[in-house]
């Protein structure tokens, strides 16, 4: 029974293994998926300020603006080039990132995520804390290795039974040589009764103490072990409540008002009626907070991936809230 109970810590942490596994797989996912977003916001924005050193230099032309205006759009410029080329020399290493977890072929990698798909609103604390349980990978380790030191303490215990042996042999020995010989040609029957007492009882009570002591010391592992992964689990909530929170600021308010702060000075711009440096904040302003709700999303998957890690079950399914 004890080597049954081994091989069930086995079998526990090799879904413990797999399912840290998946959880780097999905960390990974979401910074390829939060790099790209950046990349395809970062590359708008360049767009955008192409246009806008084309604005400078036209006016520049006519003498609306100064050369300080043109050289601060150059500079605007190469420095938004600059961090476009930065963030695509990043996109090699993601790919071997996630090829690597997924011990895809050398030489075969995958492109980088667009589509986050649907990820629901975070669950309730209440519902969290009542599905902490031996779903869990890592509760699951801890109960087998209770139950693997429970039977060894068991079979510490029996160790000092009395070992007892019954034999029976049954010897061959054929016709005697002399004649009239009593029982001549009866093969003789031997029965035999041997006793192994455990007679040095201190040493299996001491083997018993020490199995006993490890047990408890499981168990004991296994309590500290739950209340950790408690802990880790509202925590991981709160970040993908946080994110929840982060994500509807940004894409119902502060983005959409960004955005219209930039056309205005634009327009204020072109007319004359704000400075380049105003147009360039404004700029700066939408690209940040264009880049904070897609890494707020990105937050809410690694939160989501998280806390599947620590309970053992996937809250994005349909029904799990």
């Amino acid at each position: 029974e004890a080597a049954a109970r081994t091989a069930d810590v086995s079998r526990a942490r090799a879904g413990e293994i797999r399912a840290t596994l998946r959880r780097d797989v999905a960390q990974a996912w979401w910074d390829a998926y939060l790099l790209e977003r950046t990349i395809a916001i970062t590359s708008r924005n360049l767009e955008l300020v192409v246009d806008l050193e084309r604005v400078v230099r036209e006016k520049y032309r006519t003498g609306e603006a100064g050369r300080l205006d043109l050289g601060r759009a150059h500079i605007e410029l190469g420095r938004v080039e600059d961090r476009v080329r930065g963030l695509r020399d990043r996109v090699p290493a993601a790919r071997a990132r996630l090829a690597s977890l997924l011990s895809l072929p050398d030489g075969e990698s995958l492109p980088l995520p667009v589509d986050p798909g649907s990820v629901p609103s975070a669950p309730s604390s209440d519902r969290v804390a009542a599905r902490v349980g031996p779903a869990a990978p890592r509760l699951a380790t801890a109960d087998a290795r209770v139950e693997e030191a429970g039977a060894r303490r068991a079979l510490a215990g029996r160790a000092s039974w009395p070992d007892l042996m019954l034999g029976v042999e049954w010897i061959r020995t054929g016709d005697a040589r002399a004649a009239n010989v009593a029982g001549s040609g009866d093969d003789p029957w031997v029965v035999s009764v041997t006793a192994d007492l455990p007679i040095f009882r201190g040493k299996f009570r001491g083997a018993v103490e020490e199995a006993e002591a490890r047990e408890a010391a499981t168990r004991s592992e296994r309590r500290r072990t739950e209340d950790e992964l408690r802990a880790a689990a509202e925590s991981a909530r709160v970040d993908w409540a946080d994110a929840d929170r982060r994500i509807a600021l940004y894409r119902d308010g502060l983005v959409p008002e960004a955005a219209d702060s930039r056309e205005a000075a634009f327009a204020a711009y072109r007319a004359g009626e704000a400075t380049f440096l105003d147009l360039v904040d404004a700029e700066r302003l939408l690209l940040e907070l264009s880049i904070e709700e897609e890494r707020a999303r990105a937050d809410r998957g690694r939160a989501a991936a998280a806390l599947e890690f620590v309970t053992g079950r996937d809250w994005t399914e349909e029904g799990i809230r």
